[in-house]
């Protein structure tokens, strides 16, 4: 099935995955650091960790993209039916603990995706996508924006597409746009599928 590692892709152009600015109200989020710089906009740092909180992460302003990925590797590698990615340049993502803590793992050694880890329980920090020049931090790991259990995506980091949701193996009914592969953004056809595709194949 499609997955990145066979993708040919080329750096993302502003289309379908493009976001709305951040919004004023980030300034409420209790764990998110407004940093201003003169004669430029300010600029909001987000933090997220991995389960236990041996790892913590932080990423300056929005993601230049999100996405839901259905990719046959997503889901094996996070035993789920697809991963939420949030994309940001290499040098907006920092690790600011436990990076001794870490592990990566690269499926066969020949995936453009490098995918790193918590040692200690398990769970995804973020990707380096090799073949895009980004760096991806999941969605649900976000603690500023509250994406917890007692929180709710904020409109910024909502996904803006389902990629690779041919290989996927359940429909979701959302307004999304779903992609066989890849959007013509990343260098995909653009073909769509139906929501219910996974229903009536």
């Amino acid at each position: 099935s499609a997955s990145w590692n066979r993708a040919q892709v080329v750096k993302p152009q502003a289309g379908v995955l493009g976001h709305l600015p951040i919004s004023a109200s980030m300034s409420g989020e209790p764990d998110s650091k407004r940093q201003k710089v003169e004669g430029e906009a300010e600029v909001v740092t987000h933090k997220g960790q991995c389960h236990c909180g041996e790892v913590h992460f932080e990423v300056e302003g929005k993601p230049e993209w999100a996405a839901i990925c259905h990719c046959s590797i997503c889901r094996r590698c996070h035993s789920a039916p697809y991963a939420e990615l949030c994309a940001y340049k290499p040098d907006n993502l920092k690790v600011t603990k436990g990076e001794a803590s870490m592990s990566m793992y690269n499926c066969d050694g020949k995936s453009k995706e490098d995918r790193y880890f918590c040692k200690v329980c398990g769970s995804k920090v973020y990707s380096m996508l090799n073949h895009l020049g980004c760096k991806a931090v999941h969605l649900q790991n976000l603690t500023s924006p509250n994406h917890g259990p007692d929180g709710k995506i904020h409109e910024d980091f909502k996904p803006s597409c389902h990629i690779f949701y041919g290989s996927g193996t359940i429909s979701s009914f959302d307004e999304l746009p779903k992609f066989e592969t890849l959007p013509e953004a990343f260098g995909g056809d653009g073909k769509k599928l139906p929501n219910d595709h996974h229903d009536t194949r």
